[in-house]
């Protein structure tokens, strides 16, 4: 394994695995999904009343919800975790798991390396793809993540290590009681080495010897392990529960089509695990075709090949098994071998080299997106919804979006009771989840709703727009509170007082960061400061909130205060351009322009391009101020498309000044053409302007 020959390879391969590991550790954990806190819920319900989870314990669903919870080893542990780490330990759990999968999947590809000299190259590029296809699946802790461990650790004990097979009795248990809707890849890969073994006795009418019994007696104690479970038998039919409908709402279950199969974008800069998979399958329908063609092909490999085929057919969340289960077929049939040519040999290996630089880049696009506050990004999740709900401490019904019911249990249970959270369709039905995300749509789905549960309190995403007409209609709730997410009602035929003391008046949730504050009055704008304030006081990580008293306390030269919002943006979000350009905005009005700068540079790292644009224009103004006028040239040329619809005449001109103040005269004579022909009549001034400058321009010439 450790060739001196192939040292190159294995540095490649420790350097591009403690990289990956350091992102792992300095990215906080994202909300992709909230299903990590049912998670921990479940966990905690485990421990604190010594029963399992195996019912809508959490929710005001009538009638009350029972089912298998397949993964309840899991939420023990995960919770347990978070008992004594924190999220700081759930963070350290992440690095770990990831990491033993990686190195039993290194062990796997590299523990035989064939005399083809361009085998390392390609084992190296396979374990590379491998590789980066699980590091989506890793940053989300879900009980999947176990599954991936153990895959890799089955295959390597049955292809290299046989006289460890006695542990996987243990190992089954353990599986199928951390994620048991997997079970059916355990018996895949058991079944396949044990169906190897027969055949070849079969074939050579010789008995078993003493050695290979030792390994054929645990696979096959190890394939009824699936039944030491809490649930025994029924965990049986879980796999094969239709997903039929769940499909269509749920990304991960969704099947894929043939553009799936063929989607071979390398580019570092568009990152998606479809580039890696469809690289690893045509690697696999090649390493198949290969090993037909030779008839030198292992029965095993080949049934766990066509196992991962049906898989993955079924869905796009069993690529990562098929990459497995194929990796043993793909390791002993490299398709390049069938290339004798020297000169194409070589030519592969430098593709395959090529291919793991871009890893690198890949690495950085992959986790630069995830960046946020550490160790939680609270970004996508309604942190304020559940701050104030546990500010007022009352208790009650709550009607959520399913997205956010993960989240919204584990903080608020068991003081409040939530609708359902994303465990479809084996705890929940998918009418449930029809019921109540149509809820917020439809007028009629709603008044189904209301009259047979009448929450106390509403949750109501704010992309929803439409359910604010429909809420209008039931004066009884009230507006009381909103963050980033979600907007909160309150029945006030529950809770009077909660609807008196904080009914939002002056602010409209929906419409917030649409209000021209520059248009406003003093009367309003004093009133939603007020309110705005008030929402402030009690959870001050709202975005929205934060950039809207920023804007108006920079509307008022109150700088410094819009200072520490801009600030807390910062804190909240440091991924999100609007802190930094707010910070600018207060910074640019207490003249400090050098540290305005600063804040535009750090800004522009986030900012998509019409982001960029605006504070490309900040910079501008204060590159002018700081007289830096070749850098202020670039930037407002960076900040303005000339032949953009809607580029305005000012910034034409103004970056004809600084051309002219550049000595640029040929391209200020085109800039002052240009802003001259897109000037309006009315602007007498400056169309004045840039005729005379276009006359000294042409005089200039003619000398």
């Amino acid at each position: 394994m450790f060739e001196k020959q192939y040292l190159h390879y294995h540095i490649f391969i420790a350097v591009f695995f403690i990289v990956t590991i350091f992102y792992f550790v300095i990215t906080p954990i994202v909300a992709v999904d909230t299903d990590m806190w049912y998670h921990l819920n479940g966990g905690r319900y485990m421990f604190e009343t010594g029963s399992l989870p195996d019912s809508s314990f959490f929710s005001f669903i009538q009638p009350v919800k029972k089912w298998d919870n397949y993964y309840w080893l899991f939420q023990g542990l995960i919770y347990k975790v978070y008992q004594y780490g924190g999220y700081y330990g759930i963070i350290v759990y992440r690095v770990v798991v990831f990491s033993l999968a990686m190195v039993f999947t290194y062990l796997l590809i590299f523990s035989k390396v064939s005399s083809d000299d361009n085998s390392p190259a390609y084992l190296t590029l396979m374990f590379t793809l491998v590789f980066l296809l699980l590091i989506h699946r890793h940053m989300v802790v879900r009980p999947h993540t176990i599954t991936y461990l153990f895959i890799p650790v089955y295959i390597y004990i049955l292809e290299h290590k046989k006289r460890l097979t006695v542990f996987i009795p243990v190992f089954s248990i353990l599986w199928v009681n951390f994620h048991g809707i997997e079970y059916p890849v355990v018996l895949i890969i058991l079944f396949s080495y044990l169906a190897e073994f027969y055949y070849k006795r079969i074939k050579s009418k010789i008995f078993f010897s003493k050695e290979e019994l030792w390994v054929i007696i645990p696979i096959v104690i190890s394939m009824f392990c699936i039944f030491f479970t809490p649930h025994g038998i029924n965990l049986i039919n879980i796999p094969f529960k239709t997903t039929q409908y769940a499909s269509l709402y749920v990304t991960e279950i969704r099947h894929l089509e043939l553009k799936d199969y063929l989607y071979y974008n390398l580019s570092p800069y568009e990152f998606t695990i479809m580039s890696f998979f469809s690289v690893i399958a045509l690697m696999a329908l090649l390493s198949f075709a290969k090993s037909v063609l030779t008839r030198q092909f292992r029965l095993s490999h080949m049934l766990m090949f066509a196992a991962g085929v049906i898989l993955v057919l079924k869905g796009l969340r069993f690529i990562n098994e098929f990459a497995f289960l194929a990796l043993p077929l793909i390791i002993k049939h490299p398709p390049f071998s069938l290339v004798k040519q020297q000169n194409v040999k070589k030519t592969a290996i430098v593709l395959t080299v090529l291919l793991m630089a871009l890893a690198f880049l890949y690495l950085r696009e992959s986790f630069l997106p995830n960046a946020g506050k550490y160790p939680l990004a609270n970004k996508n999740l309604p942190v304020g919804i559940t701050t104030f709900l546990k500010h007022i401490n009352k208790g009650g019904t709550l009607m959520n979006h399913p997205n956010y019911g993960g989240y919204l249990q584990w903080e608020l249970y068991p003081k409040y009771s939530i609708f359902m959270d994303m465990e479809t369709p084996f705890l929940f039905i998918d009418e449930d989840l029809f019921f109540v995300t149509n809820a917020y749509t439809d007028e009629f789905v709603f008044l189904n709703f209301y009259s047979k549960y009448k929450p106390a309190f509403i949750s109501a995403p704010l992309t929803i727009t439409k359910f604010k007409d429909i809420i209008s209609r039931y004066p009884n709730y009230k507006a009381v509170f909103f963050d980033d997410m979600d907007v909160l009602y309150v029945n006030d035929r529950i809770y009077p007082e909660i609807a008196t003391k904080y009914a939002l008046r002056a602010i409209d949730p929906y419409n917030l960061l649409g209000t021209d504050i520059g248009k406003l009055d003093t009367t309003k704008k004093k009133l939603l400061l007020n309110e705005l304030t008030k929402l402030h006081s009690i959870y001050a990580g709202n975005a929205i909130v934060n950039q809207t008293i920023a804007v108006i306390y920079n509307s008022q030269n109150k700088f410094t205060n819009a200072l520490i919002n801009a600030n807390t943006i910062i804190q909240e979000a440091p991924n999100s351009p609007i802190g930094y350009s707010l910070s600018a905005d207060s910074l640019i009005g207490l003249n400090k322009y050098e540290d305005a700068l600063i804040k535009i540079k750090e800004g522009l790292t986030w900012a998509n391009d019409d982001e960029k644009a605006s504070l490309y224009k900040k910079m501008w103004f204060v590159l002018l101020k700081l007289q830096r006028d070749e850098a202020a040239y670039w930037a407002l040329k960076n900040a303005v498309n000339i032949f953009a619809s809607d580029a305005h005449y000012l910034d034409i001109y103004n970056m004809g000044l600084l051309s002219l103040k550049l000595r640029n005269f040929k391209e200020a004579i085109e800039l002052f053409k240009f802003a001259y022909i897109k000037t309006p009549q009315t602007d007498e001034k400056t169309k004045a302007l840039i005729k005379e400058k276009l006359l000294s321009l042409a005089a200039i010439s003619d000398n």
